[in-house]
């Protein structure tokens, strides 16, 4: 019986499945415990997170485009902030699939958003929040790098 060998073309450290390793055989170091938590904290925080602003961002939307079709466009900030929010929300959403590049949406849109608001008069303390999921996905990378030295 002739066996056809599988290509693994599964992704890498930072990238999908919690504890795969790109371009290593069978033989390589897996993630251990300790850092599957991290990465499934920061996961499965980023999702409550993403929910979380996902809400108020709906409400912002309908409440600044929708329901003010008599008074016009809000002001330019305003809309910048909303693509600040729409970018941490998908940034959060980001992190269960693509950890790097939600980590990277994620942190931009937030510093993006909490600047924004604070030019606005307002200070949204709140939203450096979203750096605890970020947080545990980077102690779960910086415990994979220290256990591959």
């Amino acid at each position: 019986m002739n066996t056809v060998p599988v290509p693994q073309n599964r992704p890498g450290f930072g990238e999908g499945l919690a504890g795969d390793t790109k371009g290593m055989g069978p033989s390589a170091p897996r993630s251990g415990a300790g850092e599957m938590v991290l990465r499934w904290l920061g996961r499965g925080t980023g999702v409550l997170f993403a929910i979380f602003w996902s809400l108020f961002f709906f409400e912002h939307l309908r409440e600044w485009y929708i329901h003010r079709p008599a008074e016009g466009f809000p002001p330019p900030w305003v809309t910048l902030a909303m693509v600040a929010h729409a970018g941490m929300v998908l940034g959060l959403f980001a992190l269960m699939r693509w950890e790097k590049s939600g980590v990277i949406i994620a942190t931009i849109s937030t510093l993006a958003f909490f600047f924004l608001c604070i030019a606005g008069a307002r200070a949204p303390w709140i939203v450096l929040i979203n750096f605890v999921p970020i947080g545990f996905v980077a102690m779960s990378w910086a415990a994979h790098a220290g256990k591959r030295s």
